[in-house]
């Protein structure tokens, strides 16, 4: 079946079925004229999002934890903690009620789905070895756009780390968070 430019090897219904058949995967709640009339090339599960965005996907499950200068923390879906910066998603914690397993797969299954799809792995540390803590620095030319310079003060945008710490058999902490904390010091 071709859609223009799409070419799909079997029938749209059978497609999508497939698709989201993928852990994670899910429809976004827009309408036929929002889907083709986006300004925004920007792509991410997560990081740098509008917070309009982010809420198409995940509800809202409990009050606002903190407010200040631009700055709002809410929960999602009983599992993510969300910082805003401006409006945007500035920071995503997996709760450390889930149940996900730890294992390197499910791991980069989940951050893959939080973060811009330009990033770009820069660096890896593991800062105590006595923890099976890891903390990966990635660069984002289209998260760099989505924040001004007075959203992004300090430091060169566009750096995020995600970080991920296991627990005996389960991911005890992930940790998506714009900047290059620890490795700016």
């Amino acid at each position: 079946m071709e859609y223009r430019r799409l070419i799909l090897p079997v029938a749209i219904t059978d497609w999508f079925d497939q698709a989201l058949a993928y852990p994670g995967v899910r429809l976004l709640d827009l309408t036929p004229h929002e889907a083709t009339t986006r300004r925004s090339s920007f792509t991410s599960g997560g990081l740098g999002l509008a917070r309009t965005d982010w809420e198409r996907v995940h509800q809202k499950t409990g009050s606002t934890l903190a407010t200040g200068y631009s700055i709002t923390v809410d929960t999602y879906n009983n599992e993510y903690a969300v910082l805003y910066n401006h409006g945007k998603v500035w920071c995503i914690e997996l709760a450390r009620t889930s149940n996900l397993k730890s294992n390197r797969a499910n791991y980069q299954v989940t951050s893959q789905q939080l973060i811009p799809v330009d990033a770009q792995l820069i660096e890896s540390t593991v800062p105590d070895p006595r923890t099976d803590t890891i903390i990966n620095l990635y660069f984002s030319d289209s998260l760099k756009q989505q924040f001004t310079e007075q959203e992004w003060p300090g430091e060169e945008r566009g750096y995020f780390t995600v970080r991920h710490s296991n627990h005996g058999l389960y991911l005890h902490s992930l940790v998506i968070s714009a900047g290059k904390f620890p490795f700016d010091q």
